[in-house]
């Protein structure tokens, strides 16, 4: 990725006695003992998911906001900038891993399968009262348990519970409309296909016959595919994509907007900046001066 002026928060600097590709803990405890600085944007290279039973807040990621109360759950994909900012008696639970401690344990499935974790169209945030849910928020604190035992058989009882914690997420996504019906596995893995190819190409490649041409699919499949998984038409996610690249380089680096422009792969200015306006409703210079006024 060509912005590298944020942290990066890597798993294996969590926690000596946690296995390296898992992590949990108490919100509190967490923010304590290892980031004590959230309010600062950074991002992960692991998967996160985050429920809160105590205190107040917002939680911004990747330019969404996101309010913050008992009943709030986040899932963070690697790669999402995002940070906080909290009331003192903030608490919940809070546990990451790395896509191969799941998908190495359930090898008929991937994390990414999850339409939280499948697409960065899809909303990182929940809302999940415990009247509504108490097993919900019973698995997060068993989880928290399980992770302190030592008996041999622990790590495999910490992963059928973040399975079971996904199984409640997934169906509540779905009931609060957050994703669009599910469809037939080709659209879906096509979809994922997809995506990948946008995130390692975006910058280069902005022409959606190119993207077809490498899922040996017709332009015309593609945006059925896309049209049905997300509502949206594949050039619009690629823009997208592009675009939030350029909010997260306005936001986070003090590089010239034409310099911006020519990383991300767009020679005209002009077209970039109408581009820009077009998408998130404000020309870059304005994004860049309100965020820098407001930060």
């Amino acid at each position: 990725m060509i912005m590298a002026d944020l942290d990066v928060l890597q798993l294996h600097n969590f926690g000596a006695d946690s296995p390296r590709e898992f992590y949990c803990n108490t919100f509190q405890e967490h923010i304590r003992t290892f980031h004590k600085d959230i309010t600062i944007p950074h991002k992960h290279n692991f998967y996160l998911t985050v429920l809160f039973t105590h205190g107040m807040g917002r939680h911004e990621i990747d330019f969404e906001e996101y309010p913050i109360y008992p009943g709030a759950i986040f899932m963070l994909n690697p790669g999402q900038t995002h940070h906080w900012e909290l009331s003192e008696d903030a608490d919940g639970y809070i546990f990451f891993h790395s896509r191969d401690f799941y998908d190495s344990y359930f090898s008929q499935h991937s994390v990414n399968e999850f339409p939280f974790f499948s697409s960065l169209m899809n909303a990182s945030g929940l809302k999940i009262p415990k009247a509504s849910s108490p097993l919900l928020w019973q698995l997060f604190g068993e989880l928290y348990e399980k992770t302190r035992s030592k008996t041999n058989n622990a790590p495999s009882i910490a992963r059928g519970i973040i399975q079971l914690i996904y199984l409640y997420l997934d169906q509540a996504y779905r009931e609060q409309g957050m994703v669009s019906p599910s469809h037939p596995g080709g659209y879906s893995r096509h979809m994922q296909e997809f995506e990948k190819l946008i995130e390692r190409n975006f910058i280069s490649e902005k022409q959606v016959s190119q993207y077809a041409d490498w899922l040996n699919i017709t332009p015309r499949h593609l945006n059925r595919v896309s049209q049905s998984a997300v509502g949206k038409s594949p050039i619009s996610l690629i823009t997208a994509r592009a675009m939030l690249e350029a909010k997260r380089m306005l936001y986070y680096t003090d590089k010239p907007i034409g310099e911006i422009a020519t990383l991300l792969g767009f020679d005209d200015l002009a077209y970039f900046s109408r581009l820009f306006k077009k998408h998130c409703g404000i020309s870059p210079r304005h994004f860049h001066q309100s965020f820098k006024r407001n930060n």
